[in-house]
C-alpha cells in the first residue's frame, strides 16, 4: 500500500469523548499519538425494521505507541477513557476500484440497539 491508496487523518479526544458506533468499507490501522483510549468491537445479532440488536464482542485499552488493526466492515467505536486526553492517526485504505473508502455511521447506546444513519 502506498501513501496515494489511503485516506490519513489525526483526531483527537477530549476526556470520555469517542466516536459513535461505526464501520468502514476497507481496513483502517490506528496509531496512537497520545493519551489513553479504548477500542470495542461489536457484534451485529439481528436485524429489526432498520436498527440492529448489538453486544460487544472485545474491549482493548489502548495506549501511546499502540497500534491496532480493524478489518473492514467491523462494527466498532473508540476513543478517550474517562480522565485522560486521547489521540490517534488512521489510515484507512482505498478501495481496490482506488476511490476512498465510505464510513457508514450508527446512533446508538453502544450497549444493545443501533440503527444506521442516512
Amino acid at each position: 500500500m502506498h501513501v496515494k491508496d489511503q485516506k490519513v487523518y489525526h483526531v483527537a479526544f477530549k476526556r470520555g469523548a469517542r466516536t459513535k458506533l461505526h464501520y468502514h468499507e476497507e481496513g483502517q490501522l490506528l496509531f496512537v499519538t497520545e493519551g489513553k483510549g479504548i477500542l470495542v468491537f461489536c457484534k451485529r445479532s439481528s436485524n429489526e425494521y432498520g436498527s440492529v440488536k448489538i453486544r460487544a464482542s472485545s474491549k482493548s485499552r489502548l495506549k501511546t505507541g499502540d497500534m491496532v488493526y480493524i478489518p473492514k466492515y467491523t462494527l466498532h467505536w473508540h476513543g478517550a477513557l474517562k480522565g485522560s486526553n486521547f489521540s490517534h492517526i488512521a489510515f484507512i485504505a482505498f478501495t481496490k476500484k482506488g476511490k476512498e473508502a465510505d464510513t457508514v455511521w450508527y446512533e446508538s447506546d453502544f450497549v444493545s440497539y443501533a440503527a444506521k444513519k442516512v
